[in-house]
């Protein structure tokens, strides 16, 4: 005999009650199901396309890499367009306060600009980091330490100089997550946003002295021709509100044949720019690994306002610095430069096979270093 809970005239009710709401909440789940399936296969069909100068979409290798969600950290694809990529997966890095050389970079940040109506004065640096591939087992710089290491060496350098805005060549992303995870005031542009071939040269800056205003890129001639998107980053002073565009390039090397007519094409491209955001009376700073020394001076100070931070002519005479390296620092002519140096102490050299260039670059005022 069956049992039935619940009086006679209840139970048959009840039940069509609980089975209705049964069969509401696995309505409900499926089209939730749905939603999500929708929604993620629009999302992948929506999804933004980084674009070149010629409107036509990057190859895959400057595409955004995969990327912890969890961590933030960069995975690097195995195509890599500009530098070689590393190709092994970096071990995740949370980013956190980063410890004991996070509080000696924090330590480091000077008081650049004590009122809106002073001077702006601020210490600038072209640094080519030497990408981690390269010191990696069989690479052609092994005789380096790993590209972790040397990425917490590039830190310390950059707060015993007190540097506060740089620009980076050939940060792959070992290096990239160092630096996010030891000393997260440094703000990077673009990182990996792009891709590793673009994050390879980033503008980077400490938050506590800088703010973004406005970030682009401009396609530059890189191996065999091939366009790289690097960047072009306004900045706002904090402490003065003055507004400083800063740029960073990497022209090519010799390195795979002969380079130097991409190399004249990148520099036509670069002063184009520079005429081009400084001629609304905005400052801007140049910095990067042009891989000419004479052959990149005369021409962009031919061609363009912008002056060495280790001096030299200007205008249509070219009489280059008395010593020069494929690195430098320029500035529009509203920029006084002062205290310039091309690096190569014994940290320096364990960290890069290149001088890191440095130099105090001053707006409005007399043009003293306040250091």
């Amino acid at each position: 005999m069956a049992k039935h809970y619940g009086s006679p005239t209840e139970g048959p009710g009840r039940g069509a009650l609980v089975q209705g709401l049964l069969a509401g909440v696995l309505a409900l789940v499926i089209g939730a199901a749905a939603v999500l399936l929708v929604t993620s296969q629009g999302g992948r069909e929506s999804a933004s396309v980084a674009l070149g100068s010629d409107g036509r979409p990057l190859p895959p290798a400057n595409q955004a890499g995969p990327r912890s969600v969890v961590t933030g950290v960069v995975i690097q694809p195995e195509g890599y367009l500009g530098e070689p990529g590393e190709t092994r997966t970096p071990r995740p890095q949370r980013v956190h306060g980063g410890g004991k050389l996070a509080r000696r970079v924090r330590a480091a940040s000077r008081d650049e600009g004590e009122s809106s109506q002073g001077p702006t004065t601020f210490r600038v640096s072209s640094f080519n980091v030497l990408g981690a591939n390269h010191t990696k087992a069989g690479g052609r710089h092994s005789r380096f330490t790993d590209g972790v290491t040397r990425m917490r060496w590039a830190i310390q350098i950059l707060a015993n100089e007190g540097v506060t805005v740089a620009g980076l060549q050939e940060l792959q992303a070992p290096q990239y997550n160092t630096l996010r995870s030891s000393a997260p005031v440094w703000q990077v542009y673009p990182g990996p946003g792009l891709g590793p071939g673009p994050m390879a040269n980033s503008v980077i800056w400490r938050s506590d002295v800088w703010t973004r205003v406005e970030a682009a890129t401009v396609a530059i001639p890189y191996f065999g021709g091939r366009r790289v998107p690097m960047p072009y980053v306004l900045l706002q002073h904090n402490a003065t509100g003055q507004q400083v565009w800063f740029a960073n390039f990497h022209n090519p090397a010799d390195a795979h044949g002969p380079a130097q007519k991409w190399r004249n094409a990148a520099v036509g491209i670069e002063a184009a720019l520079a005429n081009r955001l400084t001629a609304t009376g905005t400052p801007l700073v140049m910095t990067g690994d042009f891989n000419d020394r004479a052959e990149f001076f005369c021409p962009i100070t031919r061609s363009s306002s912008l002056r060495a931070a280790n001096g030299g002519s200007t205008g249509s005479a070219c009489a280059p610095p008395a010593r020069m390296n494929v690195d430098w620092i320029l500035g529009s002519p509203d920029i006084t430069f002062s205290s310039f140096a091309a690096l190569e102490t014994e940290l320096v050299n364990r960290t890069t096979d290149h001088p890191v260039i440095v130099a105090t670059g001053t707006i409005g005022g007399t043009g003293e270093s306040e250091e």
